[in-house]
């Protein structure tokens, strides 16, 4: 099952401030938090701002933007359409409980203060709705102990709920867990399984991890050309690691294997993987997956659990 493309801020110009103890992130914006499943969906609400004094809820559903229809837009689609200076005026129109009934919501964009708090109240909100992308931001922040004592076994209970619905993001924090030994004993190729589940929903980190576990044979074979396939579809999003890390590998490569491997990212003619190359239960011409998007307070937090 695919999952939720994971929650975005709608947000205009973000900008980091650092005080002594956290990052806080400052931007201009309505203040929801939102995934995609038969299109777009509220999962929450930040206290204070535009969208909870207008009465938006978690659960609503996005109909329009300034009069124009969402349907079949992706959630950075939707994010410009959001966008603007803080000041400015946005209209949103929703349904809520499954009615056909819409209603406009005029809002007005305003300076918006992400703290650590904030965080675990907006996770909060959507986790008790049962939405998974929730559940797997609050075991993130909980695993974590940002805004929020740490605790190994409650993050573990939201990341196992989260992947029941087939959150990217809790199979890759499962996947953690086991490679660290937070469960039980570690157990590397038990994280290459939980790690193939979110790399192969598009999440960069864990195609990162995947690719440094192949190329290290750790948990799995070494296979430096499937390790290329991953590290290149990290680099594509835009993970530095993952770049610097296909260098290396690329450089051992013969030119046959390059070509095989830059055919499994997806690029130049595909090619069939060789019995040598094929991932175990995995079809022997994969297709690249699509981008999981994730909010900047789960990015930063996925960062620093990526492998070197």
């Amino acid at each position: 099952m695919r999952s939720l493309l994971l929650a975005v801020l709608l947000a205009a110009a973000p900008a980091w401030a650092a005080d002594e103890e956290e990052k806080v992130e400052t931007f201009g914006g309505v203040g929801m938090s939102l995934a995609v499943k038969d299109g777009p969906m509220v999962l929450a609400v930040v206290p204070g701002s535009p969208a909870e004094r207008a009465g938006i809820q978690p659960g609503d559903r996005i109909l329009k933007i300034d009069g124009s229809a969402v349907a079949g837009l992706g959630l950075e689609q939707i994010v410009q359409r959001v966008r603007g200076p803080v000041g400015s005026a946005v209209t949103i129109t929703v349904s809520r409980g499954g009615s056909a009934q819409a209603r406009d919501y005029a809002l007005v964009r305003q300076g918006i203060t992400m703290d650590p708090a904030t965080q675990l109240k907006l996770a909060r909100q959507g986790a008790d709705k049962g939405f998974a992308d929730s559940q797997a931001s609050l075991g993130a922040l909980t695993y974590a102990g940002r805004g929020v004592d740490k605790d190994l076994g409650e993050a573990r209970q939201w990341f196992e709920k989260a992947a029941r619905q087939g959150s990217p993001l809790a199979f890759f924090y499962i996947g953690l867990m086991h490679y660290r030994g937070e469960l039980s004993e570690a157990d590397h190729t038990e994280a290459y399984y939980w790690w193939r589940q979110a790399a192969e929903r598009g999440l960069a980190g864990a195609q990162q991890n995947l690719g440094s576990l192949y190329h290290a044979g750790d948990g799995i074979a070494r296979n430096d050309v499937q390790a290329y396939r991953w590290l290149r579809l990290a680099s594509r999003q835009g993970l530095e690691g993952a770049a610097k890390k296909l260098e290396e590998v690329e450089a051992g490569l013969t030119p046959e294997q390059l070509e095989r491997a830059k055919g499994l990212a997806g690029e130049g003619a595909p090619r069939e993987a060789g019995a040598a190359e094929a991932e175990p239960g995995a079809p022997l011409r994969p297709t690249a997956p699509a981008k999981a998007v994730l909010t900047p307070a789960d990015a930063k937090l996925l960062d620093d659990q990526l492998l070197p």
